[in-house]
């Protein structure tokens, strides 16, 4: 990925794009502050400005405006102008968490015409693919049925209650209904990824779920609703895709990747104009030093 980033057509649209948004930005501002010959301030509503709004009004309510309506909108935008230039005098903008966010947002969606102007042919995207066909495999998916020990209803004796349950599913003619609490979205589930078991249940259910052999009572397995015993009755294997299946999201993939990789590349440059200076000590008061995961987990 890094070398796409060095390839000239990127570096000259990251670059031409920049200075035609700021040329742009600079003369929007320089029109929005020009003065009128009697010393007012103006706010031109140009033909540009008209066509965008009309564009806008007929998009959102699938008709042509009318003069009204028009007229309307004008107004609405010359009153929402009018307030954003005194709010900036007045410099509303600043310490605002939601203006900031939003204005570096603005600067991120700055690089992704950029990630997306050389669109990769397909000897790239299946190079990409293969690179990463693990990421594109079919997921194993599980069919299981469950009996479920209640915590709200048995309190802290739902897991033992299904530990001493165990063995009687194990037994010729053990009602499943009989042995266990109702469960609202159902018993029996089938074809599950573990995305979708995990989204019920809870991610360890899931993964332990999958690891659990087929055709024989296992648990008692933990959710957050409380204990259940489980019985795998069919596992497909994980499958590797074909990149005909994949091949848009593969596309996806590596322009989000390009995105990212220009957004990181963008800061960077830009970093360099800057002096950061922290306050280490206003950094670290009222803190704890982070858990050396090395001395935790000793091995």
């Amino acid at each position: 990925m890094k070398s796409l980033l060095k390839e000239p057509i990127l570096h000259f649209v990251f670059l031409g794009t920049i200075l035609f948004v700021a040329h742009g930005w600079r003369g929007q501002r320089t029109m929005g502050e020009s003065i009128g010959g009697n010393g007012a301030k103006q706010i031109a509503v140009t033909a540009e400005v008209i066509t965008r709004l009309k564009d806008g009004w007929s998009r959102q309510f699938q008709k042509t405006p009318d003069l009204n309506d028009v007229r309307a909108m004008v107004e609405a935008h010359v009153v929402e102008e009018i307030l954003y230039r005194e709010a900036l005098a007045l410099g509303l903008e600043r310490n605002d968490t939601i203006v900031r966010r939003r204005l570096a947002q603005k600067m991120e969606f700055l690089t992704q015409d950029i990630a997306r102007a050389a669109v990769p042919d397909n000897a790239t995207l299946e190079t990409y693919f293969r690179a990463n066909i693990g990421k594109y495999a079919r997921p194993t998916r599980v069919s299981f049925r469950h009996v479920y020990f209640s915590s709200q209803k048995r309190g802290e004796s739902a897991a033992a209650d299904a530990k001493n349950a165990l063995s009687s599913l194990s037994q010729p003619g053990a009602s499943e209904e009989a042995i266990g609490d109702g469960f609202l979205q159902g018993f029996e589930f089938t074809d599950q990824t573990e995305q979708d078991i995990a989204t019920v249940f809870g991610p360890e259910f899931a993964s332990d779920l999958l690891a659990a052999s087929e055709g024989a009572w296992y648990g008692p397995l933990t959710s957050s609703y409380g204990s259940h015993l489980v019985i795998v009755t069919g596992k497909g294997e994980t499958k590797a895709a074909e990149f005909s299946e994949v091949s848009s999201r593969v596309m996806h993939d590596i322009l989000e990747e390009r995105r990212i990789a220009a957004n990181a590349e963008l800061i960077e440059g830009i970093r360099k104009n800057y002096e950061i200076i922290i306050d280490e000590k206003a950094l670290k008061a009222g803190v704890t030093d982070p858990v050396d995961t090395k001395m935790a987990n000793p091995r």
